[in-house]
């Protein structure tokens, strides 16, 4: 509800019936303006309320992401934290490579639910202490397709399947389960096994120590062309030993928060 004051006239002269609705026509067109305006508001303040939302709600995926994939790490005896690394190192050398966008969330979640077909293989052989019989090692290969499989309709994560159906492929075209080769290979996938190199190279193993940092960078140069996609490998060198190290050690951090309070913490890029 409004009112327009129309105090005088130039002339001495009243109101005539065509300034009454001269007026009426302006006060109308004024209502409309008003009514538009504030409907513009609700519909920005919903927006943003949606917004809000939506954040909140993927905050929620990722978080349950993380706790699975903390979940995957310990029951395959990985090192601690290995998951929330190799995601990390996987953002990183995205980054290098200009990735930004939807395109870096799918590499983010393909590294972080990587081996989520493991949950697929029996304890038998997933915590075997030696080595695997062949019969064995053809189970343990099909982890990525079970992966793939489990996760390839859940919508937000569509875009993260193909990593984590190919993370085991080689440039060379000698790697598993479809034997891909170069750019046949999702790109996330390529960024994901140089990730995973690194991290299995300079973390603790019950056979070994970790290897200083140097000579992981010399094996992953070597095996460009083979293992590796070379323009992969040029990203990874451009960063420096220190960031690295500083990526390590925030999620060292991480990790001991999460030990003092009980609680998964998400992974950041």
């Amino acid at each position: 509800m409004g009112a327009v004051h129309v105090f005088n006239k130039a002339h001495a002269a009243g109101f005539s019936t065509e300034d009454q609705l001269l007026l009426e026509t302006i006060a109308s067109q004024i209502g409309v303006a008003i009514d538009n305006s504030r409907l513009f508001q609700r519909e920005q303040r919903h927006a943003r309320d949606l917004a809000d939302a939506l954040d909140e709600l993927r905050s929620t995926y990722d978080d349950t992401l993380a706790a699975l994939s903390g979940a995957l790490d310990l029951r395959d005896n990985e090192t601690e934290g290995h998951a929330r690394r190799v995601t990390r190192y996987s953002v990183r050398i995205a980054e290098a490579l200009g990735i930004r966008g939807q395109e870096m969330v799918d590499i983010e979640r393909g590294a972080l639910m990587h081996d989520i077909g493991k949950i697929g293989v029996p304890d038998a052989i997933l915590l075997k202490p030696g080595k695997l019989t062949d019969e064995e090692w053809a189970v343990m290969r099909t982890h990525p397709q079970l992966g793939w499989q489990m996760i390839k309709n859940i919508r937000f994560l569509a875009g993260a399947a193909p990593i984590v159906l190919h993370h085991h492929e080689r440039f060379d075209g000698d790697g598993y389960p479809g034997r891909l080769k170069q750019q046949d290979i999702p790109l996330g996938a390529r960024i994901f096994a140089i990730a995973d190199t690194f991290d299995a190279m300079t973390s603790d193993r019950p056979y070994r120590k970790a290897l200083p940092y140097e000579v992981a960078r010399q094996e992953i140069e070597r095996c460009a062309e083979t293992q590796f996609d070379p323009m992969v490998v040029s990203a990874f060198q451009s960063i420096s030993e220190e960031e690295w190290a500083a990526i390590r050690d925030t999620v060292e951090q991480q990790l001991a928060l999460k030990r003092l309070s009980g609680d998964e913490l998400r992974v950041q890029p």
